[in-house]
């Protein structure tokens, strides 16, 4: 399937948009990471999503083929929320559902709090709560100056290491290996990761004025960003969320268990 692609204008910055299918529309949107993307993210569900619905990806600024920034904070928070709703404006009048990844769904929620056309959520292994960086999120919030480091970090982001393919490495080293990636990535996560979590808490007053259906995918094995410490805690002021949690899955629902994410999804959004 062909998506269409262009460019909008967030605070000088050019952010990448791609969008294809017809019907329903839903804003995906991704995690932060090194060598992400809303194409990488959602891989292996984007184009059957977009067989049932018109579905809406962007890049993070910093990230993907969006423009990186010149000037601190490069871990830039308020923009990137600034950007998903600049997303959002563009997409017509109506109902639309959010699909938020890791740190994307505090902006799903947020963006669900202030923007009342938006009727339906969906979360996948969501932060949003006053987490304790382990080793783990140490780790994937490090940048993998060789391939063994990369593989270190992508086995913590997947549970099945059958699904770390040299395929997959060689693609994200193609994306590490540009020339003033790894000086980027490190202005981005760089310093005590504390300071950069603190953005992204969702207060309770939030979360309450979250008033649409809420879905959530965690997975079990979840290394970096607990399902106790995380979602277990955000289900506590969203009463109306269902919470689906998967075996043999740990930061990646949609890539390493894309067919049970899409019959959630299906479910969840409809034939709207």
């Amino acid at each position: 399937m062909d998506f269409d692609v262009e460019t909008i204008d967030v605070d000088g910055h050019r952010a990448h948009v791609w969008s294809g299918g017809s019907g329903y529309p839903l804003l995906l949107m991704h995690g932060a990471g090194p060598g992400t993307s809303a194409a990488g993210n959602f891989a292996k569900v984007r184009e059957p999503l977009a067989e049932r619905y018109r579905v809406y990806g962007t890049d993070i600024i910093g990230f993907g083929k969006s423009d990186t920034k010149t000037t601190p904070p490069y871990f830039d928070y308020e923009l990137w929320y600034r950007q998903m709703q600049s997303v959002l404006d563009t997409i017509p009048d109506g109902p639309v559902g959010l699909i938020g990844h890791s740190i994307s769904s505090t902006f799903a929620l947020r963006l669900a709090s202030a923007n009342k056309r938006v009727d339906r959520i969906l979360l996948t292994c969501p932060m949003g709560t006053a987490l304790e960086p382990n080793e783990y999120l140490q780790t994937l919030w490090s940048f993998p100056y060789d391939e063994h480091s990369l593989r270190k970090s992508l086995k913590v982001l997947i549970r099945d290491e059958s699904l770390i393919t040299d395929e997959l490495v060689s693609s994200r080293l193609a994306v590490l290996n540009q020339p003033g990636y790894a000086e980027y990535f490190e202005k981005i996560f760089g310093g005590d990761k504390r300071n950069l979590i603190r953005p992204t808490i969702v207060s309770s007053e939030e979360l309450a004025a979250v008033d649409c259906p809420v879905s959530v995918i965690h997975g079990r094995d979840d290394l970096a960003f607990p399902y106790e410490e995380t979602t277990a805690v955000l289900s506590q002021n969203l009463p109306q969320a269902d919470i689906h949690l998967l075996s043999n899955c740990s930061h990646g629902p949609a890539f390493e268990r894309p067919e049970e994410f899409l019959a959630i999804a299906f479910n969840f959004f409809g034939e709207v």
